[in-house]
């Protein structure tokens, strides 16, 4: 179980939208915007944790740790710094809407 001492990492979680801005003509496009900042415990995945994980999320990098929030979907993702974590799954811990593990795949910038 977590404690709060473990949550030492601010993530912005940010929602896909859709928005129709200047330069679009009038056509909608999906952005991501800040929905909420949290704190939450991030661990890059390894050993046997990475090998269970990705039997279900082949790419996932991170498992990250969080207090229940309904912002945190798989079509989501997390701002960490300037790196973006995509949210690949979503655990309720123990089904109780206290706590939430999210299995994250690492956006890789070009």
């Amino acid at each position: 179980m977590l404690h709060l001492r473990d949550l030492r990492h601010a993530v912005e979680i940010q929602v896909l939208t859709a928005s129709t801005g200047a330069g679009t003509r009038g056509q909608s496009q999906s952005v991501f915007v800040t929905a909420e900042t949290v704190q939450a415990s991030i661990r890059p995945l390894a050993g046997r944790e990475a090998s269970q994980a990705r039997a279900i999320w082949p790419t996932a990098t991170h498992l990250v740790e969080m207090y229940y929030t309904p912002n945190a979907q798989p079509r989501s993702r997390l701002k960490f710094g300037d790196r973006y974590l995509n949210i690949a799954g979503v655990v309720n811990v123990e089904e109780r809407g206290r706590w939430v593990q999210l299995t994250c795949i690492e956006e890789v910038s070009t």
